[in-house]
């Protein structure tokens, strides 16, 4: 993959050697065990780098683990990265169904015999996100797929990790009935989501420095938009796509791009 001079080969590779470093370091024999969510931070980085460098085999299987790790904090998010590596465990995943579970009983009626299910992850609206992430990857529209995205629109200001209002992804990743037929409502929306990303790439490469040595591979690719774009590809979103085909040295495009490759990889492999 060509990124042009936009990204440092070299400086990928020297993440990468420190990725793996720490990763030994952390998992050596005889020193406590790191939260598993170091270690899955890691994996995380390294298949954004893979990705970047066009090894598909390397980035699903990096995918892999990271959502194994996270799942075993019992962070819903592992069930995304499961998802984008082709392998989906939302439909029976006992913290999806606890989730789902408890997002249903919210508008139930008390009753005192009853034992509330206890513990935030169950009721966080970023855990709700990544199982009806996790469900669209795995083609899963259903009602269980309804009742979290309706406990997830009034949290619509909330920002996800690379800036964008909860609201706006959701209207892509889950379109309201009277949007899904409005292509100008979703050319609007998708509009949107990549002027906010040029822009805070334009915002990142004016500093220089930082820019060549500190770049985040993870928000580079933005495993969100990636999520986004293989489980909705924008020619679902908006129909046949009316521009050039994109290509790498558009980085606010990148999600798309690797969104495309992944989906070939996992098609033929």
């Amino acid at each position: 993959m060509a990124l042009g001079d936009a990204v440092d080969p070299d400086w990928l590779h020297r993440r990468h050697r420190f990725c793996e470093a720490r990763i030994k370091a952390w998992t050596r024999p005889g020193r406590a065990a790191p939260a598993a969510g170091v270690v899955a931070g890691l994996q995380k980085e390294l298949a954004a780098i893979a990705l970047l460098q066009g090894d598909m085999e390397t980035a699903t299987a990096r995918l892999a683990q990271t959502g194994d790790l996270l799942l075993a904090e019992t962070s819903a998010q592992g069930l995304v990265y499961l998802g984008l590596a082709g392998v989906h465990r939302v439909t029976d995943d006992p913290l999806a169904l606890t989730i789902i579970e408890v997002a249903g009983s919210l508008d139930e009626p008390r009753v005192p015999d009853k034992r509330r299910i206890k513990g935030a992850q169950f009721y966080s609206p970023v855990q709700w996100l990544s199982v009806v992430q996790a469900q669209a990857l795995a083609h899963q529209d259903d009602a269980n797929t309804s009742i979290l995205v309706k406990r997830l629109r009034p949290q619509g200001s909330i920002t996800l990790a690379n800036g964008l209002p909860l609201g706006l992804y959701l209207d892509l990743l889950a379109p309201r009935a009277e949007a899904a037929i409005s292509i100008d409502g979703q050319w609007e929306d998708l509009f949107s989501v990549l002027s906010w990303r040029r822009r805070g790439l334009r915002i990142a490469q004016e500093n220089t420095y930082h820019w060549r040595t500190i770049l985040d591979p993870v928000a580079l690719v933005d495993f969100d938009l990636i999520a986004l774009f293989l489980s909705r590809p924008p020619s679902d979103l908006v129909g046949p796509w009316p521009y050039a085909k994109p290509d790498d040295s558009h980085l606010e495009l990148l999600p798309i791009i690797m969104a495309e490759r992944l989906r070939g990889y996992l098609q033929t492999s």
